[in-house]
């Protein structure tokens, strides 16, 4: 019953208005203007003052943009002069048609803070430096002197006498940028992020601002380095700071990244060092003609080579007695001439290769590697060498050669692989004591100690040389063999005292023989 008096309702007491629209949707979504309030650099715009030469002058705070390419006839393009200023390129270029070099594209009055400056390029007439930097246009990029504050972002500078972009004080960063073909240094502030600097005339990534305490007019690199590549094509660095990280840098005859403290960095110079920094972590340098790389303090698991300096891989400062320092998991390489492949103070698994010159050079080394192809010295520890193994493959002629020299030497082999000529004095393994070790030689000694060899072993291929020799000392449960049956034996070992020694051939010098030397 229920059900028939609704269906029996008039339709018209259904009804819910009218569904037409009354008008457009209204806007709910602000502008772009209205949530940045911007004015284009052009005539008649409060705050902007346009010059005869075509220049821009910004005096009062906001966010300006260009409107289209800008050429001036001479000096400055803008200039801004006023804080709190954020000035978009809008993708276009700035340029001068000036026939001598002067000007920048973009300058800041000195005081002001708060600026920001973007996408867009800035073009000098220079095209080359074959025969130096020279053109005419704008000198420099991007100049802020006591600017403090200022962002530079997605920026591309070419082609000037000058410098690129520099801010020279406070907190500026530079970020997505690019210099090319600069004279002056290519990128400089207190961060310099995601950029590159190209073909510069002077240092191309200059993280720093700082004036030297000594030389107020000289600054220094205390800044921040990031995923930069930097490249002079002089003797400054490719890239200088203080932190540099997942930098790439190129030099000819400078640095190729100089910093306090550099990680997974790259540097490579033709004469002067690849890498130069205090610290430096998972680092690659190389040279030409200087110090593949070098650390003042430490070098953990970085690799440098040299073609013909005087190391691959230097911990050490510049002192004129030079403080060694700490090598951690590195490799170094000379590879011709008469270069260290790698030196340190405390070295641990590391290796080092030399050509005519020592492999591998330490105070204290362990679990080392040094192998010289030509040279003296296969491995070289001053003090102790601990779990080491060095060998010379090829020894000079007449030389005192070992394949592993140590003070102290534990668990270590030395090896002279090859040779020829006078070979008194090739040794696989020489030191004060050694302990657990085993020394060969393919022509003269395999081992010799000065006073100790405890548990040691010693072959020498040749008859004329010694296995194991301990000069003035005793040899304990030591072994050793001179020579193989076709070519005869010679002595197998040789000592003041033998205690419990044996031979694999040829004889035992010992004046005394206890527990069953034979």
């Amino acid at each position: 019953m229920r059900l028939l008096l609704l269906l029996a309702l008039p339709v018209a007491a259904l009804a819910q208005g009218s569904l037409t629209p009354t008008g457009a949707p209204a806007q709910t979504m602000k502008s772009l203007d209205q949530m940045e309030p911007r004015s284009p650099l052009q005539d008649g715009i409060l705050g902007i003052d346009h010059g005869t030469n075509g220049a821009f002058t910004i005096k009062n705070p906001g966010s300006y943009y260009l409107t289209g390419n800008l050429t001036v006839t001479s000096g400055d393009a803008i200039t801004i002069n006023s804080a709190n200023v954020t000035l978009d390129l809008g993708g276009f270029t700035v340029s001068s048609s000036s026939a001598g070099s002067a000007g920048s594209g973009v300058t800041t009055a000195p005081g002001v803070f708060g600026i920001t400056i973007r996408n867009g390029f800035i073009r000098g007439g220079v095209t080359s430096a074959t025969n130096g930097f020279n053109g005419p246009g704008l000198r420099h990029g991007i100049e802020t002197s006591t600017t403090h504050n200022v962002h530079v972002e997605d920026v591309t500078v070419q082609g000037l006498v000058g410098s690129g972009i520099t801010i020279a004080s406070g907190s500026g960063i530079i970020r997505s940028c690019e210099a090319r073909l600069c004279g002056g240094v290519g990128l400089r502030a207190n961060q310099v992020i995601d950029s590159q600097a190209r073909q510069c005339g002077s240092t191309a990534i200059f993280a720093g601002t700082a004036p030297d305490a000594g030389n107020p007019s000289l600054p220094v690199a205390d800044g921040i380095a990031s995923n930069c590549y930097g490249e002079s094509i002089t003797g400054s660095p490719g890239v200088f700071a203080s932190t540099a990280t997942a930098c790439v840098g190129k030099s000819d005859s400078g640095p190729g990244i100089e910093a306090r403290a550099a990680t997974a960095c790259s540097g490579q110079s033709l004469s002067g060092p690849g890498l130069l920094a205090q610290n430096a972590i998972t680092c690659i340098g190389t040279s030409t003609s200087g110090i593949g790389l070098k650390a003042s303090q430490s070098a953990a698991h970085c690799t440098g080579s040299t073609q013909s300096g005087a190391f691959g891989l230097r911990v050490a400062t510049d002192d004129t007695t030079p403080v060694l320092g700490t090598a951690e998991g590195c490799t170094g390489t000379a590879a011709t001439g008469t270069g260290v492949g790698l030196s340190g103070g405390t070295v641990s698994n590391c290796t080092g290769t030399g050509h005519a010159g020592s492999g591998l050079y330490a105070l204290e080394a362990s679990n080392c590697h040094g192998l010289s192809r030509f040279g003296t010295r296969g491995l070289h520890a001053e003090y102790t060498a601990t779990g080491c193994y060095g060998e010379i493959t090829s020894p000079s002629d007449g030389g005192s050669s070992c394949g592993l020299l140590a003070s102290s030497a534990s668990n270590c082999r030395g090896v002279i692989s090859g040779g020829a000529g006078d070979y008194a004095d090739y040794v696989g393994l020489s030191a004060d004591i050694a302990q657990n070790c085993y020394g060969n030689a393919m022509i003269g000694n395999g081992l010799r100690a000065t006073t100790s060899a405890l548990n040691c072993y010693g072959t020498s291929m040749f008859k004329d040389g010694i296995g194991l020799e301990v000069t003035a000392g005793t040899a304990t449960s030591c072994g050793g063999a001179s020579g193989t049956p076709f070519l005869g034996f010679g002595t197998a070992l040789k000592s003041g005292i033998a205690v419990s020694c044996t031979t694999a051939g040829g004889t035992i010098d010992a004046p005394q023989k206890f527990l069953g030397t034979p």
